[in-house]
C-alpha cells in the first residue's frame, strides 16, 4: 500500500503528466492545423503560378506553344523522377522518424543529399546526350532549357523542412520566387516566339527556390564526421518507393507523352507572309490536357495538400504507438475529402462553360469537356491520398503502396494505347479516371482492417444531399448569366453558400466545429 505522502506524490505526478500530456497533445494539434494551412499555401503556389498568368500565357503562347511546353516537360519529368529515385517521401519519413534526434536527423540529412547526387549526375548526363544527338528534334532546345530543373534537384532540401514539419519556412520563400517569376514572365514573354524565355524563367524560378532552403538549413544540423555517413545504405528504402513513383508517372505523365507520340495528324496555317506552316495536332491536344489538368490540380491542393502534413505527423505516431491519434486523423481527413470534394468536383462540372470562355480565351473550347471528364480526381485522389500517403507510406507498408499504384499504372498505360488513338485528349482523361479510381479501390482492401471505406461512404450522405441541391441550383441559375468572370464568381458564390447553409442545417459535426472556433475567437 502507498503512505499519504507517496499517494499524495503519486497524485502530484500524474496531474503534472496528464497536464504535459494534454499541453503536447494541444501543441501537436495546433501544429498540425498550422502545417496544414502552411503547406496548403505552399502547394498551391506551386501550382498557382503558372495560373496567375495563364489567361495571358494561354493567348499569347496559343495552345500549340503550350502544348509543345507540356509535351517537353512530360519526359523530362522521367529524368527528375529517376533523378529524384523516391527520395521525397522516404527522406521525409527517416526524418520525422528523429524528431527529437539533431544528430540522426544531421547524419540522415547528408546521407540523402549524397545519395542523390548519383541518380541526378546520370539523368543530367544522359539527357545532355540525346540533345546533343538531336533526338529530340523540335524540342531539343526546350529540353537542354530543362537541364535546370534536374541540376535544381541537388538542392532541393524541401524533404527535411518537411519531416520537421517546418513548412513555414518553405512558403515564406517560394511566395517571393515565384511571385518574380511572374512579373518577369509578364515582361519577357509576348509572343509564341518567346516559349524558350518562358522555360527558362519557369526552370530558373525551380533552381532559386531550391538554394533558398539553404539559408536557414545550419540552425538545424550538427557537425557529422564524413566517416560516419553511409550515404548507400537507403539506397534500398528509396529504391521500394522509386516503384511507385514510376508508377504515378505512367497515369500522371505518360498521357501526355502518348499524346504526342500516338497523335499522328497535322494541320497547315500560314504566317503573315502567307507562308504555309505544318504544325501537330499533337501538340493542339497537349495544350488543351494541360490546361484543363492545370485547373483540376489547382482545385485537388486544397484536399490534397493535408496528405503532406499528416505523413511526418502519423510517421511520427506510429513510431510512438498511437494508434488512436493516427485514427483521429485518418477519420478527419476522410470526412474532409467528402466535405470539401463534393462541392470542388460538382462546381467544376456544373462551371466549366462559364469558366473557360473568359480564363483561357478564345480556341480553349475543348478544355471544358476535359474539366468535367477530370473533376471527379479531386474525390477519388483524395481518398487514395488518404489510404496511401497518410496510412500505408507513415506505416511502413511502402509494397502494399507499390503494388496498388503500379496496378493502377498498368492499366493506365493500357487504356492509353487504345483511347488515345480513338478519342485523343478526352481518352487520356477517360484512362487517367479508371486508372485513378483502381487505385483508390486497391488501397481500400487494403487498410480495410483499420479503416471501412464503406462506412465513409454511407455516412457522407448530408454531402451528397447538399451537393446535389447546390449543383441542380446552379444549372438552372447558369442559363440566366453569361460567360463573365464576375457571373463566374456570383454562381460559385451562391452554390458554395447554399451548400454550407444545407450542412448547417443538417448540423454537420466538422462544420459546426470550425463555426464554434471561428466564433469564440
Amino acid at each position: 500500500m502507498y503512505s499519504q505522502n507517496e499517494n499524495n506524490s503519486r497524485s502530484g505526478n500524474l496531474s503534472d503528466d496528464f497536464a504535459k500530456n494534454n499541453h503536447k497533445t494541444k501543441k501537436h494539434h495546433n501544429n498540425l492545423k498550422k502545417n496544414y494551412f502552411y503547406n496548403l499555401i505552399y502547394q498551391i503556389f506551386l501550382v498557382i503560378v503558372p495560373l496567375i498568368v495563364t489567361p495571358y500565357i494561354s493567348r499569347v503562347l496559343t495552345p500549340d506553344g503550350i502544348g509543345k511546353y507540356s509535351f517537353s516537360y512530360s519526359i523530362i519529368n522521367y529524368f527528375l523522377i529517376f533523378g529524384s529515385l523516391g527520395f521525397g517521401y522516404y527522406a521525409q519519413r527517416e526524418i520525422a522518424k528523429y524528431q527529437n534526434d539533431i544528430e540522426n536527423q544531421s547524419k540522415i540529412f547528408w546521407e540523402i543529399i549524397l545519395c542523390r547526387l548519383i541518380p541526378v549526375f546520370i539523368s543530367v548526363v544522359i539527357n545532355s546526350l540525346l540533345c546533343a544527338l538531336y533526338i529530340y528534334k523540335d524540342y531539343t532546345q526546350l529540353m537542354l532549357i530543362f537541364n535546370i530543373n534536374l541540376l535544381a534537384l541537388v538542392f532541393d532540401i524541401a524533404f527535411f523542412y518537411q519531416g520537421k514539419e517546418e513548412f513555414g519556412k518553405l512558403v515564406i520563400r517560394n511566395l517571393l520566387i515565384k511571385s518574380i517569376s511572374i512579373v518577369l514572365i509578364f515582361l519577357f514573354v509576348k509572343n509564341q516566339n518567346h516559349l524558350l524565355i518562358y522555360a527558362l524563367i519557369n526552370s530558373i524560378s525551380v533552381l532559386t527556390s531550391a538554394f533558398s532552403m539553404w539559408i536557414l538549413i545550419h540552425k538545424y544540423l550538427v557537425k557529422i564526421k564524413i566517416r560516419k555517413l553511409k550515404p548507400l545504405r537507403h539506397f534500398k528504402g528509396t529504391l521500394i518507393l522509386f516503384l511507385p513513383t514510376i508508377a504515378v508517372s505512367v497515369y500522371m505523365i505518360l498521357d501526355k507523352t502518348l499524346i504526342g507520340l500516338l497523335i499522328k495528324d497535322t494541320y497547315t496555317v500560314f504566317d503573315e507572309d502567307g507562308n504555309e506552316i505544318i504544325k501537330k495536332v499533337s501538340d493542339l491536344e497537349n495544350g488543351y490536357y494541360e490546361q484543363s489538368e492545370k485547373i483540376v490540380k489547382l482545385v485537388m491542393t486544397v484536399i490534397t495538400s493535408i496528405g503532406t502534413v499528416m505523413i511526418p505527423r502519423n510517421s511520427k505516431e506510429f513510431a510512438e504507438g498511437n494508434l488512436s491519434n493516427v485514427n483521429k486523423n485518418i477519420a478527419f481527413s476522410s470526412s474532409l475529402v467528402l466535405l470539401l470534394g463534393i462541392p470542388l468536383t460538382l462546381g467544376m462540372i456544373s462551371l466549366a462553360d462559364m469558366f473557360v470562355p473568359w480564363f483561357f480565351g478564345e480556341g480553349y473550347d475543348k478544355c471544358i469537356i476535359l474539366i468535367r471528364i477530370m473533376a471527379p480526381l479531386i474525390i477519388i485522389i483524395g481518398f487514395s491520398n488518404v489510404f496511401g500517403l497518410q496510412y500505408l507510406i507513415p506505416l511502413g507498408k511502402d509494397k502494399l503502396f507499390t503494388f496498388s499504384v503500379v496496378s493502377g499504372a498498368l492499366i493506365n498505360f493500357t487504356l492509353n494505347v487504345f483511347f488515345i488513338k480513338a478519342w485523343w485528349s478526352i481518352g487520356a482523361a477517360i484512362a487517367t479516371i479508371i486508372a485513378e479510381f483502381v487505385v483508390t479501390i486497391i488501397m481500400s482492401i487494403m487498410v480495410r482492417n483499420s479503416i471501412n471505406f464503406i462506412k465513409i461512404l454511407i455516412g457522407g450522405w448530408k454531402y451528397y444531399i447538399a451537393g446535389g441541391i447546390m449543383f441542380i441550383l446552379i444549372h438552372f441559375l447558369k442559363t440566366k448569366f453569361s460567360p463573365t468572370i464576375i457571373n463566374t464568381f456570383i454562381l460559385a458564390f451562391i452554390g458554395g453558400l447554399t451548400y454550407f447553409i444545407i450542412l448547417f442545417i443538417f448540423k454537420e459535426k466538422i462544420l459546426l466545429n470550425i463555426l464554434n472556433k471561428i466564433l469564440k475567437k
